[in-house]
């Protein structure tokens, strides 16, 4: 919840509204959003996603972005309504994490300039922040539980059909480098690796090689033989390696902070689907999550059916938005 806290400060941070016309696209009972406020959230999501951004962003996303301000605006009306309270313990410390972001005070506060905001109106929104947190906790407060039945319906119609996750036999040739070896004798190891890789691309016994060649006495007798792994079980950088070998191909040399080493993929196989009981938790905490985002959905939904939502640029209108109005 306090991940979710952040979000919303942030974002009301970025794209505060007023009652001004000027610039603004959507009016929401008299509030006006500016076009300004939609394309801030937009950037920070191109910072906060670089891989999206690369491949594309949806072209919906505007339209998404403008339907969340609209719904972030809409709460905090219905949370003043309400006359919800809020912790201004709380506040403050949200306040703090935002600022400890910046090298010091001053930075602080010309970022807020360039955002058009000051420290009285961050701390205003971080007030309505809460309100609307604990607006939605009030929302969801009986939705906690998710039915035996509801779980193990879930687990049949969508844990069987995951694609099963595979485990992979792995051998290694280990060749060690202590952390305060000189550079030559570093190198040194490095020239001896490729030379083995080499006699066992020519055709020399991966395990034989293992055996004779590799440091890691506990798998060398077994021929380099390290066992059945999954992903996750190496660092990520390893984890790459081994899963991009097909079965029975030897990898280049890698280099690792312990030294060196020669990857074989000696078998792979699919595993069987999570038992339901392996699961269920999981499942359930799932189902609960959907229920209580149904229903704030469904109240952000009523909220809308029964407000003066005026759009003066058309293009931020979702198409159902279209269609009902």
């Amino acid at each position: 919840m306090k991940k979710c806290l952040m979000v919303i400060l942030m974002l009301m941070v970025s794209c505060a509204t007023d009652k001004a016309s000027k610039q603004g696209v959507i009016c929401v009972n008299g509030t006006w959003i500016k076009k300004d406020n939609i394309e801030r959230v937009l950037e920070m999501y191109k910072q906060s996603a670089p891989q999206q951004v690369l491949q594309g962003l949806p072209a919906t996303l505007k339209k998404s972005v403008a339907r969340q301000l609209v719904a972030t605006e809409l709460m905090i009306q219905e949370a003043k309504k309400r006359q919800i309270g809020f912790d201004s313990l709380v506040a403050v410390k949200l306040i703090d994490d935002i600022k400890r972001r910046f090298p010091d005070s001053a930075t602080f506060d010309s970022a807020l300039v360039k955002m058009g905001q000051t420290r009285r109106e961050m701390w205003q929104q971080a007030k309505e922040g809460l309100m609307v947190d604990s607006m939605i906790k009030i929302l969801i407060k009986h939705v906690d539980t998710a039915s035996a039945a509801e779980c193990q319906d879930y687990y049949e119609k969508n844990m069987t059909k995951l694609p099963s996750e595979k485990r992979f036999r792995v051998s290694q040739i280990m060749f060690t480098v202590k952390k305060d070896m000189p550079a030559d004798k570093r190198a040194a190891v490095a020239q001896k690796a490729e030379k083995v890789l080499a006699e066992i691309r020519a055709g020399k016994d991966f395990a034989a090689a293992a055996r004779k060649y590799s440091d890691d006495t506990s798998t060398a007798k077994a021929g380099g033989d390290i066992g059945w792994l999954k992903k996750g079980d190496f660092k990520r950088e390893l984890d790459y390696v081994v899963l991009s070998l097909k079965p029975n191909e030897v990898s280049s040399v890698v280099q690792t902070d312990a030294g060196f080493i020669i990857f074989k993929k000696t078998g792979e196989e699919a595993l069987p689907p999570p038992k339901f009981d392996q699961v269920k938790d999981q499942i359930k905490a799932t189902l609960i999550l959907k229920k209580q985002n149904d229903v704030v959905t469904h109240f952000i939904d009523s909220l809308v059916a029964r407000s003066n939502i005026i759009y003066t640029d058309t293009s931020y209108k979702m198409a159902e938005e279209s269609r009902s109005r």
